[in-house]
């Protein structure tokens, strides 16, 4: 059985395409946390999909804070 619908990489995508030009981490693990509807997902696992996302050409994106989990969109 599937842990949801979506995966968390499909997710992790279509949440970053909500965002404008600065992403906040916090908001982000919120939003694919609501669409894969598995509010335990760890937060490490969405951010673990957004390197993969970057490493793939599918986004790209600096840090600005790694403290706050700030990116901002290239």
């Amino acid at each position: 059985m599937k842990k949801s619908e979506i995966s968390v990489y499909q997710a992790t995508l279509q949440a970053w395409e909500t965002f404008g030009e600065i992403v906040h981490g916090i908001i982000l693990i919120e939003r694919v946390r609501s669409l894969t509807h598995r509010p335990g997902l760890n937060d490490g696992t969405i951010f673990r999909e957004l390197r993969n996302l970057r490493s793939d050409g599918k986004l790209n994106y600096e840090v600005k804070s790694k403290a706050l989990s700030i990116y901002k969109k290239c």
